[in-house]
């Protein structure tokens, strides 16, 4: 096969398939643990509904441990990321500030009491660069290619 498509069902190596070629699991696919008592381990089988598919995963208490403190952990940051995207953009909001001016009969002229400032401008900025090649062998090599910026030459 010219193309080696490598994918498992194993929760541990946590890999992601993000090409057209994987599509997203579906809402019922799961996974449902189970405690053995006489060996200890954790059992963890993926699912869809409540048909078994794929091979079933067993860690040790340790690995388990392991597994759901990165499993909560990336579900903390999911829903964190999740509520600063909903909320209104506090970089736009902070560039670009409202004010409301509250005088009477503004809005009957110009449709709206609120100034919304839009800076725009550009910024200028010459950064230089001094690179020595000493060939002095006796120095060591980071003594005979010092690398530095130099502010004194852009003013």
């Amino acid at each position: 096969m010219p193309y080696d498509i490598k994918y498992s069902d194993n929760p541990l190596l946590n890999e992601k398939y993000d090409t057209p070629l994987f599509l997203k699991k579906p809402s019922v696919y799961s996974y449902e643990t189970n405690y053995d008592a006489k060996t200890g381990n954790f059992i963890i089988t993926p699912k869809v509904g409540d048909i078994t598919i794929g091979t079933p995963t067993i860690m040790s208490f340790e690995e388990y441990n392991k597994y759901r403190e990165r499993s909560i952990i990336s579900q903390n940051w999911k829903q964190t990321s999740k509520k600063t995207n909903s909320d209104e953009d506090f970089l736009s909001d902070f560039l670009n500030p409202k004010l409301n001016l509250g005088i009477k009969g503004m809005d009957k002229i110009f449709g709206t009491d609120e100034v919304t400032v839009t800076p725009h401008g550009s910024i200028d900025l010459s950064l230089g660069i001094s690179y020595n090649n000493i060939q002095n062998y006796s120095l060591a090599k980071r003594v005979r290619r010092p690398t530095s910026f130099d502010y004194t030459r852009f003013h």
